[in-house]
């Protein structure tokens, strides 16, 4: 009897399979490999190995759900368009590829093998690989009956010492720690789905033109947007410090400000905060005055030593990006390869983490990546359970544990293939990641720390200065992290309660800087820390009750695991520059919107923008993974916001005009007045003024054929409003919509609807004289326009188009090289061209 274990890739079954010690199979990695792409799976005398090369299967679209579910489909009412039964109905299907459809064929074909004793599911320790390995198996073979164990490795698949140890750790792979995970992934894919699907035919089909969403996508959008329209309006406000000087020493003024708050259990509170900065003028004017010969008390010369308490975490995925983003400039998608390229090659442990704590269960692991990190740095450390990081109650909120070192030590040789890698920086990650474990163990450091405060007699105004230096570098000098000398000396001693006079009280000018564009970096930064955005928004409004509300969600939000995934955020950012919805410049790729970004910026609803909302769905995802909280809830509340609040604010906002840097983005809206063909009701659009049984689907036109462009300035000098569309509907030919020298009348015998009339002013009917005006040429009632392919026409040509002949043109391709026409006029005043035949 055998074993089938179920892997994500080719590589790593053929990298399990050679840790295994299978007699059959062996241990050359590569050479399994080779075979497993030959034949699909890899078979020894113990173990089965095949794998699903990613998702198998996928949901479906909404149109198979129901037909009248696809874009551009238009239902009849907005509460249709809540699709109040979708969730229900989302399936999912065998993906269309043929590399996936063998893998499946093959996978059915083990799981239907007579000598099976069990599966283990050996995917990613992940959400996402739960459920994949969950598809491999009840996808293709619902009524399987053999015991299933789940795998969980979080190191190499290469490394043996990691895989044994995953393989004495079997568990059920109904267990409730995998139960819950799985649970959360269907909610967050379900949420997904539903967000995406429903916003995106909701906005699609009513402005007419395709609008796709996604949670975070919209919330990207939106943090970009948001910060180019502060660029845009910031305007640098005047701030001012008071300074005081005592010899060589500069004090700064400082006052406490009373602040309502909220305690860790949600109850209003007051509490103050220290503030060096004034807006007003007149404020720091008094002070100036109230400091004029008073003197002051030394209240606090006081000197101490102490530790610092908080030393660098351990990094998560996200946390590690950052970091290098930072400090190398390398691009996010570097960052993750770096990270996939070391798990791989079986030096560091699963990516894909959130965590920055260990559990006190974890302390064996811990110290092994210390041994690793000690003998690769050759410094002298000592373990100890009793670091902060170890903390089991944030441990348990966390996906994972932190990146770490598991106990293959690089070698010379090692960091000599990393060199030669086209991934950069492989050796300077590897040293963060051990520097961030090391530094836990290493010795402490012992700083003298001075803090001195004065303050007057006249208007108890209080001036503080303080200053540090390291007695003692300690674990810092590791990290580079050293502190720099900022103690001070005074010219005379100052002792508690003396009295002193300053010698000058000083003014400092200073104005608000101007935000920076988003970067990669910076934006990843946001997404993972989103109290900064609730930081923002209490610091921009002066609501007071607005205020309390941001303070109470930020306390919500304190352990909020960020937006999105590590799997799914740079791909959601990679997808918005391929599709043009954002693009990004200079050495640092600063992102900006492109027209269809700001397009859907405008369009979006409001809680769908909302870094606070999607947040919030993200710590419910997180709560179902940890068991404090249903699916079936969290998906409730999910769908009840999109229906009861997103779509219905989509209609109640069709029709607007949205400015979208000075355009306009496709509108779709009814106006009072009847088609002239039909009498149904007419539509305004952007760019026309359409009758609304006017339908254009799948490049095929059906019902009534009325449309004009609103764009009437070539022969009428400007865009018609829907003021002039009842005014056209009753013009004739005898009496035109006029504007300046020319007119217009309803002719529902031209394609266009439109004819044009010249005032009889500047030119009678039937008149044999040639006219010049701005943009055309006149004669007999018929008009050239004067370009044509980026040539004017002289009279001579354009009197023979208005006589009715052909002319023969010449003019440059692109390319520059001649080419001959012939040309005639339409009544349309444009000229039609024919390409000169050779002889």
């Amino acid at each position: 009897m055998k074993t089938l274990i179920l892997t994500e890739k080719r590589e790593a079954a053929s990298d399990m399979a050679a840790t295994l010690g299978d007699a059959t199979l062996g241990s050359d990695a590569q050479k399994l490999a080779d075979l497993g792409k030959r034949q699909g799976y890899i078979e020894g005398d113990k173990y089965i190995f095949t794998w699903a090369a990613g998702h198998l299967f996928s949901q479906i679209k909404p149109k198979e759900i129901n037909p009248s579910y696809g874009l551009y489909q238009k239902l009849q009412t907005p509460d249709e368009y809540k699709m109040e039964n979708m969730r229900d109905e989302i399936r999912s299907i065998p993906t269309s590829d043929s590399y996936k459809e063998r893998q499946r064929e093959i996978i059915k074909e083990q799981l239907s093998r007579d000598d099976l004793k069990e599966i283990i599911i050996a995917t990613d320790a992940d959400g996402e690989g739960e459920a994949i390995g969950r598809d491999m198996i009840f996808k293709i073979n619902p009524d399987i009956s053999v015991s299933i164990k789940r795998l969980w490795n979080t190191g190499s698949f290469k490394a043996k010492d990691s895989i044994q140890k995953a393989m004495r750790e079997l568990k059920a792979y109904d267990d409730d720690k995998f139960q819950r995970l799985y649970a959360s992934q269907q909610a967050r894919s379900i949420a997904d789905y539903i967000t995406g699907m429903k916003i995106t035919k909701t906005l699609t089909d009513n402005y007419n033109k395709p609008f796709y969403t996604g949670r975070v996508k919209s919330v990207i959008i939106s943090l970009i947007g948001n910060r180019e329209n502060e660029i845009k309006n910031f305007q640098p406000k005047e701030f001012w410090q008071v300074k005081g000087i005592k010899g060589e020493l500069e004090l700064s003024h400082f006052y406490y400000q009373d602040v309502d708050d909220f305690d860790k259990d949600g109850n209003p509170i007051v509490k103050q905060e220290k503030q060096r900065n004034y807006y007003k003028k007149e404020q720091v004017d008094k002070i100036i005055e109230d400091m004029k010969e008073t003197t002051c008390i030394v209240e606090k010369m006081q000197t101490s030593t102490s530790s610092t308490k908080n030393r660098p975490l351990p990094l998560s995925g996200s946390d590690f990006a950052s970091e290098m983003m930072g400090k190398y400039k390398i691009s996010y998608g570097e960052c993750n390869e770096i990270l996939d390229y070391l798990r791989q090659e079986g030096f560091t442990t699963y990516p894909g983490t959130n965590g920055r704590y260990f559990a006190l269960a974890d302390k064996e692991e811990v110290a092994d990546a210390l041994q690793t990190a000690s003998a690769y740095f050759q410094i002298k450390t000592e373990f100890s359970d009793k670091t902060y990081l170890f903390n089991d109650k944030k441990a348990a909120k966390q996906n994972h544990t932190p990146l770490s070192l598991t106990a293959k030590i690089p070698t010379e040789t090692d960091i000599q293939t990393w060199e030669k890698q086209k991934l950069p920086k492989i050796k300077e990650a590897y040293e963060l990641i051990a520097k961030r474990i090391a530094v836990a163990f290493l010795p402490d450091d012992e700083i003298e720390k001075q803090e001195l405060i004065v303050s007057s007699k006249v208007g108890e105004h209080k001036f503080d200065l303080t200053g540090q230096k390291a007695l003692k570098q300690g674990w810092r000098s590791f990290i580079d992290m050293e502190i720099k000398d900022t103690t001070f000396q005074s010219d005379t001693p100052l002792n508690e309660g003396d009295t002193i006079m300053l010698d000058k009280v000083d003014l400092k000018t200073s104005k608000t800087k101007c935000p920076q564009p988003y970067n990669t970096k910076t934006l990843l930064d946001t997404l993972l820390n989103v109290t900064r955005v609730v930081d923002k928004l209490i610091a921009e409004s002066d609501d007071p009750d607005y205020i309390k509300e941001m303070k109470q969600v930020k306390k919500q939000l304190k352990n909020a695991e960020g937006i999105g995934t590590d799997r799914t955020r740079e791909q959601i950012i990679k997808d918005l520059i391929e599709n043009k919805m954002i693009a990004t410049s200079g050495e640092d790729e600063q992102m900006k919107l492109l027209e269809s970004g700001w397009e859907l910026y405008k369009v979006l609803p409001t809680q769908l923008k909302s870094v606070v909302l999607t947040a919030n769905w993200e710590n419910s995802f997180e709560a179902i993974r940890r068991g404090e909280l249903e699916l079936e809830d969290a998906l409730d509340d999910i769908d009840r916001v999109i229906m009861d609040e997103m779509i219905p604010q989509i209609f109640n906002e069709l029709g607007k005009e949205v400015a979208v840097n000075e355009k306009k983005v496709s509108m779709r809206q009814e106006i009072a007045i009847q088609c002239p063909l039909c009498d149904a009701t007419m539509i305004e659009t952007d760019k026309t003024f359409k009758c609304s049984d006017n339908q254009f689907k799948d490049n095929k036109q059906s019902g009534c054929i009325f449309s004009i462009f609103k764009d009437q300035s070539k022969f009428f000098g400007r865009v018609l409003n829907a003021d002039d569309l009842e005014k056209l509907f009753a013009s004739t030919k005898e009496t035109p919509l006029k504007e300046e020298m020319h007119g217009i009348f309803l002719d529902k015998e031209s394609k266009y609807f439109i004819s044009v009339v010249f005032d009889n002013e500047v030119q009678q009917e039937g008149s044999d004289e040639l006219v010049e005006t701005a943009k055309t040429y006149k004669k007999s009632g018929r008009f050239v326009f004067k370009e044509f392919r980026g040539k004017k026409l002289t009279k001579n040509q354009a009197e023979k188009l208005l006589d009715g002949k052909e002319i023969k043109l010449t003019r440059k391709s692109k390319a520059g090289k001649d080419y001959k026409v012939i040309c005639t006029l339409q009544d349309n005043g444009s000229i039609k061209a024919e390409f000169e035949k050779e002889k």
